[in-house]
């Protein structure tokens, strides 16, 4: 009994020792399967008590013989757990259906009374087997090895055979069971210390597994691995091969020279490099720090350390890396100098606020990057008008909605003044978080020059569908203008040929007057053309405006005031002064059109301006201006002012916001400005009124005007013989009528080459060429020069539409004079427009016909008789013309001989 008892004991007692040694190993080690072999030795311990209260209490010792054979199956259970999840395998489910049936098998066979050696007997038969299972698992395990795993599994197995017997023992041989408790003990103590002794084993060949890997990983590493003992005496006690090739210094020279790191640190960072290794603190921060290697390279290195701590909480040694940062450093230099010189103002937003700008973007905005990065909201950057779509915009990247957008908006700076930016906003994540990373422009002064290319294209288009419009304009005044040509002579002439009391002629008359009004809406028509009529002179612009003073106050609204600002210094120009006024007077009556019959203020002022080189550009609606003086009349009203519609179509001719306007009065305005080199420009907005400025350039020396130029000065004789050349049937028929009536013989020609041929045959007798300047093949210009080449001092009277720059070479070669179209029939000198100044009949044929000497003694032309048409008009080819030509101009010698006149 005592010696039963005396086993129990010691078994208990060493239960509770290994229990505590696996609970604190479990507890160090953090391994799960330490934690599940030290919960099956406490429940192993649990079975000694029970069995030494069994050997007290006789009347319920066999429930506590079954309670303790339950502890001892639960704790092999858990004992073979344990021991797979040591070896890394599965354990079999088997298990644990064959421990809960034991268990129950214990339950029901107590309860059911049978004798304790039955109901024990499956419980110690899987106990058994779970040692043998676990004894070869450790046996067969190759990864184990040593005397650990020899004993373990040995013991096991051993352990497995006394626990099969261990029935037979107490049923059939009571003496031996004290001896056998006592050998179960001892082999679960053993059990224990060799499972022990495994574990350790199996610890050190993977700490020594681990350190290989290590070692190979710092010796085979480009970052420098290094250890470095700070008691009892400061040394390296490891340096990683790598720092051979980083810095050209072997392990051993840092082993022997614990300051060689101290004297590798560039001059500028020791200090630094010093301070690192004062603090805690300031050891365990990354740092960074320029080194010199053996060969004079200059590097950029990061250091990371850790301390370890001794028993007592002092730092006794680091462990560091150190890693060659050079090429970082190079790509970080790069790209801080590409953000930071670039023309585009880089950021990062977050959160609604700057984490990043770079100096760009500061100047951008006109703030400094601490400024930005302190508070300045997205917000306080951006236009309220663009607000909410900057808003939208950042928020839909954020969700991820928008990976990248391009837009623009209008910002203000610092000072208060709008720019125009444009953007580019990626999605980013900033230190874990979704951010913007973006790249914004200042296109303010590209907008600009945008909006300046628009306004000039725009103003080209406009002056190009003004020109479109003038030469549609000029063609239909020509043909208007020849059939009012024949509208006009045939009924002069029909009146000549009327009596004074006839009933016909106030029809004529209203025929006539009709005329010329369509007369004056041509005349209106070329003026927008820039083609009409001009005589000019140089002329005062703020003296032609004075006279009109009284004129302006008759067509102004009554409720209307004139506020007259006149300069005296305004430069000369040249221009037709009839021009002038008209222009004055149709921007005048415009001002006060737009007045509408309210009250108001019309402002006519003058002056002088000069235009710079860029001034002009796209400002004026006739298009570029060239540099230099011009004298201005601008006329402003407090009227309601024009839209952009109204006042892209203001010059279109036949366009009107007046209920009886014709629109062509801003149309002949502009016409009449560009024929005179001038400008217009236009500055209106409804509620504001208008504000219409005309340039014209600064006069310069001309030459004196050449009587050639001078029309309606000097008669025309009326006797001689002309040629009317014009392609025109009906406007030859009219000229030929007249002339003859007038006491001219006349010759047609339809086109210049049939002019050309008529006057090559007969030019000794030909006074005059009525010449029309606008004909098909070959025009004015051509026939003239021909017929120069036929007779260098042909005498040429232009009929025209309009002064044309075809006009200048005509002049320089001595035109006799123009003729404006149309003009009446009315045969008497001023008809005829005085366009060239001659002598009398007598003195043109002698001059023109190399009159013979029997004619010399002519009177005076005041005494001519007056010669009437000879005999009828006849074809000649497709013309209508006189009888033979050499019969005709033998009449008219005879006409004119002394015989005749005295």
């Amino acid at each position: 009994m005592i010696t039963l008892v005396a086993s129990i004991t010691t078994g208990m007692i060493g239960s509770i020792v290994l229990t505590i040694v696996y609970l604190y190993l479990s507890r160090r080690d953090r391994a799960p399967f330490l934690s599940v072999w030290a919960y099956s030795w406490v429940v192993y311990s649990l079975r000694f008590p029970f069995k030494a209260a069994a050997l007290r209490y006789r009347p319920g010792a066999e429930l506590l013989e079954v309670a303790g054979q339950a502890f001892t199956l639960a704790a092999g259970i858990l004992l073979l757990y344990g021991t797979y999840l040591f070896l890394q395998r599965p354990m079999r489910r088997i298990w644990t259906y064959g421990g809960v049936a034991a268990g129950t098998w214990l339950l029901v066979m107590h309860a059911a009374g049978y004798p304790l050696y039955s109901t024990i007997l499956p419980v110690c038969g899987l106990l058994s087997l779970i040692y043998l299972t676990t004894g070869y698992a450790f046996l067969s395990h190759r990864q184990l090895s040593g005397a650990g795993k020899l004993l373990t599994g040995w013991t096991f197995i051993v352990w497995g055979v006394q626990k099969a017997a261990l029935p037979y023992i107490e049923n059939r041989l009571p003496t031996l069971s004290p001896v056998a408790y006592q050998a179960g003990a001892m082999l679960g103590m053993l059990v224990a210390v060799g499972m022990l002794l495994t574990y350790f084993q199996k610890a050190q060949r993977e700490l020594e597994a681990s350190e290989e890997r290590y070692r190979l990983l710092a010796d085979h590493a480009r970052d420098v691995v290094y250890r470095f003992r700070l008691h009892p005496r400061p040394g390296f006690e490891y340096v990683s091969p790598s720092c051979a090739a980083l810095l050209g210094y072997a392990p051993a020279e840092f082993y022997a020279d614990p300051l060689l790191p101290t004297k590798l640190v560039h001059p500028d960072d020791r200090r630094r490099f010093r301070t690192l290794w004062r603090t805690r603190r300031e050891l365990e921060k990354p740092a960074q720090f320029r080194l010199l290697a053996r060969d004079g390279r200059l590097l950029w290195t990061e250091q990371q350390n850790m301390p370890l701590y001794d028993q007592t909480g002092r730092i006794h040694a680091v462990v560091g890396i150190l890693r060659d940062i050079t090429e970082r450093r190079q790509a970080e230099e790069l790209f801080r100098t590409l953000v930071e010189q670039t023309l585009a103002g880089i950021y990062m937003i977050q959160d609604g606020r700057f984490v990043y700008v770079n100096p760009k973007l500061a100047e951008i905005f006109g703030y400094t990057q601490a400024e930005l990065l302190s508070g300045v909201s997205v917000d306080a950057l951006t236009a309220e008008k663009d607000r909410p779509r900057v808003k939208e915009n950042i928020r839909r990247r954020l969700e991820g909605e928008l990976e990248s957008i391009h837009y623009g908006f209008t910002g203000i700076r610092k000072d208060g003044t709008e720019i125009e930016v444009e953007v580019q906003g990626n999605r980013a994540e900033y230190q874990g978080r979704p951010a913007i990373l973006g790249a914004l422009l200042d296109v303010t002064e590209r907008r600009r020059a945008e909006e300046k290319e628009r306004q000039l294209e725009a103003q080209i288009q406009h002056a190009q569908k003004l020109e479109s419009l003038g030469v549609l304009a000029g063609g239909i005044a020509h043909d208007f203008n020849n059939l009012l040509m024949g509208i006009l002579g045939n009924a002069g002439l029909a009146l000549l040929e009327l009596p004074p009391d006839s009933p016909v002629r106030r029809n004529l008359l209203q025929v006539e007057r009709a005329a010329q009004r369509a007369a004056e809406l041509t005349s209106q028509m070329l003026a927008y053309s820039g083609k009409g009529k001009f005589v000019v002179t140089t002329v005062h612009l703020s003296q032609i405006v004075g006279e009109m003073v009284s004129l302006l106050g008759t067509v102004i609204s009554k409720k209307a005031t004139l506020d007259l600002r006149l300069s005296e210094q305004v430069p000369p120009i040249r221009a037709d002064a009839t021009q002038l006024r008209q222009v004055v007077m149709n921007l005048i009556t415009n001002a006060s059109d737009a007045l509408e019959d309210q009250a108001g203020t019309i402002t006519l002022s003058t002056g002088e301006t000069l235009i710079g080189p860029e001034a002009g550009d796209g400002a004026y609606l006739t298009g570029e201006v060239a540099p230099g003086r011009y004298a201005f009349v601008e006329v402003s009203d407090t009227g309601k002012g024009m839209d952009e519609a109204t006042l892209a179509r203001i010059f279109d001719p036949f366009f009107t916001t007046k209920f009886t306007g014709r629109g062509l009065g801003l149309a002949a305005v502009l016409g009449i400005i560009r024929g005179h080199r001038g400008a217009i420009r236009v500055d209106s907005r409804p509620g504001r009124g208008s504000t219409f400025r005309v340039l014209f350039p600064a006069a310069e020396p001309v030459e004196t005007e050449s009587s050639q130029d001078r029309e309606g000065r000097l008669p025309l004789a009326a006797s001689g013989v002309i040629l009317v050349v014009d392609d025109e049937a009906h406007v030859r028929d009219v000229a030929r009528q007249a002339l003859e009536k007038a006491g001219f013989l006349v010759l047609c020609a339809e086109d210049g080459r049939q002019a050309v041929e008529l006057y090559s045959q007969n030019f000794a007798d030909v006074s005059i060429v009525l010449l029309d300047m606008t004909m098909p093949e070959m025009d004015g210009a051509a026939t003239f020069a021909a017929l120069r080449r036929i007779r260098e001092g042909v005498r040429v009277i232009l009929q025209r539409l309009r002064r044309a720059r075809g006009d200048q070479p005509l002049q320089r070669r001595q035109l006799a004079g123009f003729l404006q179209k149309p003009h009446p029939a009315e045969p008497d000198r001023q008809s005829l427009g005085g366009a060239v100044a001659v002598t009398d009949m007598r003195q043109q044929a002698a001059a023109l016909h190399r009159r013979p000497a029997s004619l010399r003694g002519l009177p005076d032309a005041s005494n001519a008789t007056r010669v009437r048409p000879i005999g009828p008009i006849r074809p000649i080819g497709s013309l209508r013309c006189a009888p033979s030509l050499t019969t005709r101009i033998s009449a008219w010698r005879r006409l004119v001989s002394p015989s005749t006149l005295g």
